[in-house]
């Protein structure tokens, strides 16, 4: 089997395996990239980890980070209300009727 066919193979197997567990994506995705670059392409594991965006990763956790606590303090319920007063009820005019935060 081809490298390329192996690739999406395993990511047909990773959404299957997702959809039906409860087992994070990105943690199948990890596991499927050392799989699949050890047995069907050939990369050592430091080419492997050396493709993995760290940076990318660190701002993402900390991003998640932020917001836990956001949604744990109130914050975005609050954020969520404002918008809802800010167009006067209409949901569906949200994208468009929070730009003016001044107001609160």
């Amino acid at each position: 089997m081809s490298a390329q066919m192996a690739t999406i193979l395993g990511l047909g197997v990773m959404f299957v395996i997702a959809t039906a567990l409860p087992i994070n994506m990105g943690a199948l995705g990890f596991a499927f990239a050392f799989l699949i670059g050890t047995i069907f392409v050939g990369m050592s594991a430091n080419d492997i980890l050396g493709g993995f965006p760290g940076d990318l990763f660190v701002t993402l956790v900390g991003i998640t980070y932020l917001f836990g606590i956001a949604q744990n303090n109130g914050t975005v319920d609050w954020l969520v209300q404002a918008c809802v007063r800010a167009v006067r009820g209409r949901i569906s005019a949200i994208p468009w009727g929070c730009s003016g935060w001044r107001r609160f």
